[in-house]
């Protein structure tokens, strides 16, 4: 898939945007490929890398947009009330549970307070206008002493908690369950699926969905940011 090979660098919200209370995120084919039933499965590995692999040795790989989104949402400061979940139709739940254990998103990108061009930033590639900061309310730890500080990011099945909602059937009820869960409206929830039936049941409850054919994608993640932002300012203004 094309959205594998990309690089990825996604531009933080714009400052007083409105943004979802809750991000839902499919797995097989928005999140990761190879789907889980084209896989050999379990004992699942990963390796110093990060890499993710099957019984056979086969990589389970995160989409390069899917890992910057879900690591920006669980570290960046304007992201501080919003939670993250899955919503899965896969029939291979213990595999997904135990895959989602072992990948830990982390972006390729300097996630540092404060770091100016000057610094050993600029190496990196990220400048004081592209440094992305750290959540202070629910991530203290995040906030590096210096540019090698970064701690260990958090595994996807830490991110979620128990925001995982992976069962066959129609994700209408994955949604019902999440708002139970979280308490949070299907008009602040966001969600992204390669799968165009996933998107438009879901869509019928009043959740801003995205449908993302071949993986998620930096464009459709910035279409879901920018037209929950819309619906949002429109209720506002009626």
């Amino acid at each position: 898939s094309e959205s594998m090979q990309v690089g990825v660098r996604l531009p933080p919200p714009p400052a007083g945007a409105p943004l979802p209370k809750l991000v839902v995120f499919d797995l097989d084919d928005t999140v990761w490929f190879p789907e889980l039933y084209m896989m050999n499965g379990a004992p699942w590995s990963v390796d110093e890398l990060g890499r993710v692999t099957d019984v056979s040795g086969e990589e389970l790989r995160i989409y390069p947009a899917a890992r910057e989104a879900i690591a920006m949402l669980s570290t960046h400061e304007a992201f501080a009330e919003t939670k993250v979940a899955v919503a899965s139709r896969t029939n291979r739940a213990q595999w997904a549970y135990a895959a989602m254990e072992l990948h830990a998103p982390r972006s390729r990108y300097l996630y540092a307070p404060n770091a100016d061009a000057s610094s050993d930033a600029t190496s990196s590639g990220t400048t004081s206008s592209g440094t992305i900061s750290p959540k202070k309310e629910k991530h203290p730890s995040r906030t590096p002493k210096g540019h090698n500080a970064l701690p260990k990011p958090k595994t996807l099945r830490e991110v979620v908690g128990d925001l995982a909602e992976i069962y066959t059937g129609s994700k209408k009820a994955h949604f019902r369950n999440l708002r139970e869960k979280t308490g949070t409206p299907y008009k602040d929830m966001l969600f992204f699926d390669n799968e165009r039936v996933n998107v438009l049941e879901v869509g019928q409850l009043g959740v801003c969905s995205v449908y993302c054919p071949g993986g998620m994608s930096q464009g459709a993640w910035e279409e879901g940011l920018r037209t929950f932002a819309d619906n949002a300012s429109r209720r506002k203004a009626k």
